[in-house]
């Protein structure tokens, strides 16, 4: 009974999760088309198109791994019925085709959600130390995004040659025939290339934003908020407050004057 009660939770973690994070993506999405409706260059221009395509990818990306979790409860059952009918060789080669497609959706898709958190990193980045070129970027972010999605769809083709479905354990795995140090070696790739290389320039980044914007010699150098504002040098601030303050005399001590 318990180890039932355990079955039935884990299934409904795999299906509530994935389809929760889907209707929160989506909820993301349409708040940032109606910024994209409203103002084009603000949406090109800020972190906008970053978020969408994440939103976008992480909802594939959720969406495999829910595919992934129902191509294993319902593989078995296929997999009978076909020997039953005498075609067992052509239903594991259409399970392998599903296993090669899901997977390669979810490690793409993750890849480039991954370098897109980077690029948005770097946005904050260049806004806060270089505020004058990132008024100026334009469309260089959507060409980031575009370089990123054929670079992470072109690195993840070795799972389409790599990946077949294990008729005995009823699972996608790595073929034998492949040879266990190619598969090693795509692996360390793509943990390093797509993981780890961008999640630890997304801290360093990320680090250096926060402490030039929390740290007491940030803040001390920051101009006056009043400076800010009216964009003046400290001398015209000077020349305005003296005036301010003659305007400001009562009217019988500026005729006795």
């Amino acid at each position: 009974m318990a180890e039932q009660f355990v079955q039935y939770m884990t299934y409904a973690f795999y299906v509530t999760m994935p389809t929760a994070g889907v209707m929160l993506n989506c909820y993301v999405f349409s708040k940032l088309m109606r910024i994209a409706r409203r103002s084009g260059s603000r949406f090109e221009t800020t972190s906008g198109l970053p978020l969408s395509a994440m939103s976008v990818s992480d909802s594939i990306c959720l969406l495999a791994t829910l595919s992934q979790f129902l191509f294993h409860l319902t593989a078995k059952n296929m997999k009978d019925s076909s020997i039953h009918q005498g075609n067992g060789t052509s239903s594991t080669s259409h399970l392998s085709f599903i296993c090669k497609v899901d997977l390669y959706l979810m490690h793409s898709t993750s890849a480039f959600s991954v370098w897109c958190w980077l690029l948005l990193s770097i946005l904050r980045y260049i806004a806060v130390f270089h505020p004058l070129k990132y008024r100026t970027i334009w469309r260089q972010p959507r060409h980031a995004l575009k370089v990123l999605a054929v670079v992470c769809a072109a690195s993840e083709v070795w799972i389409l040659k790599f990946v077949i479905y294990d008729s005995e354990g009823n699972s996608c795995v790595e073929d034998p025939a492949v040879g266990f140090g190619k598969v090693k070696i795509a692996h360390m790739f793509d943990i390093i290339i797509f993981y780890a290389i961008p999640s630890g320039l997304r801290l360093l980044f990320d680090s250096i934003v926060l402490f030039r914007c929390y740290s007491c010699n940030g803040l001390g150098d920051s101009p006056p908020i009043y400076d800010r504002r009216l964009a003046i040098s400290a001398a015209s601030m000077e020349r305005n407050t003296q005036s301010f303050e003659l305007r400001s005399l009562p009217t019988s001590f500026s005729k006795s004057a």
